[in-house]
């Protein structure tokens, strides 16, 4: 299948909407050349993509599904680049998202518009409504998450999106500027976290645990966004912050002082 036609039945299914103006921008064709892509696909596939005069642009016709050999999500964001705003992965995994979910989402992010769902916490017992303005989704390498303006708690905060429960989430297409990715600072902000092999474990071992990481004098720098640092942590597989964690750990926190000021109060003790 041709770059072209797959970018296009791919970016209608997952996004509810292709146009000209997306196959000029990352194919570098002018508008006929696009025109002609589009007329290709809908000759080549009939009723996979339909063209709506009230969007001026076309979206995924009854037959989408059938014309597309894979659904997949990472083939999406392969064969768009990731255009528009920008997906962080911190492991190479493949967690689910539906479809219809995703679809609100890009909605939401791409208009600064706010999503109402009902969400599950483990902080408690009962579902609880949340109106969320998303500004970035999230991969931490086992689940998709969305980080955003919490409208309740005026903070901005992460959602799992398993959590989230589908009947009943709602587009709310009102901006609220307090939202802005600009204000989130923790976003924002990076910072620098040294690893270095667990104090607990034998000479020996940290040795070993040095060479694995290929350390630099015992030293493994990780930079990320002060917002995705438990995430980044985990995915080193550092879950207990103390100075001397439990010897299932390899790895442990070497400027713990400066780190546990970003660590909920509950765990960085």
């Amino acid at each position: 299948m041709k770059k072209y036609v797959k970018y296009i039945l791919l970016k209608s299914y997952w996004e509810y909407e292709v146009s000209r103006k997306d196959l000029t921008t990352l194919f570098g064709v002018n508008e006929k050349q696009a025109s002609n892509y589009l007329a290709e696909v809908r000759k080549t596939y009939p009723d996979a993509i339909v063209y709506d005069a009230s969007l001026k642009r076309y979206i995924p016709g009854v037959n989408i599904e059938k014309a597309l050999p894979s659904k997949d999500f990472q083939e999406y964001l392969n064969v768009t680049e990731n255009k528009g705003f920008e997906t962080y992965n911190i492991l190479p995994s493949k967690p689910v998202i539906p479809v219809l979910l995703y679809r609100l989402i890009y909605k939401a992010i791409n208009n600064k518009f706010s999503i109402s769902f009902k969400y599950h916490s483990l902080n408690s017992s009962s579902t609880k409504e949340r109106k969320v303005y998303p500004h970035s989704l999230i991969n931490s390498g086992y689940r998709w998450h969305i980080r955003g303006w919490e409208e309740e708690s005026q903070k901005f905060k992460d959602y799992t999106l398993s959590r989230m429960e589908l009947e009943g989430i709602t587009l709310v297409e009102k901006k609220d500027d307090r939202s802005n990715i600009e204000n989130d600072t923790a976003w924002n902000n990076e910072i620098g976290i040294f690893l270095i092999p667990n104090p607990s474990l034998s000479p020996e071992k940290r040795k070993i645990i040095a060479l694995d990481f290929n350390m630099r004098d015992g030293i493994l720098s990780v930079f990320c966004k002060e917002a995705l640092m438990l995430y980044t942590l985990n995915s080193y597989l550092v879950t207990d912050f103390s100075e001397k964690p439990t010897t299932n750990q390899l790895l442990a926190i070497g400027n713990l002082s400066f780190i546990s000021k970003f660590l909920p109060s509950n765990q960085s003790k």
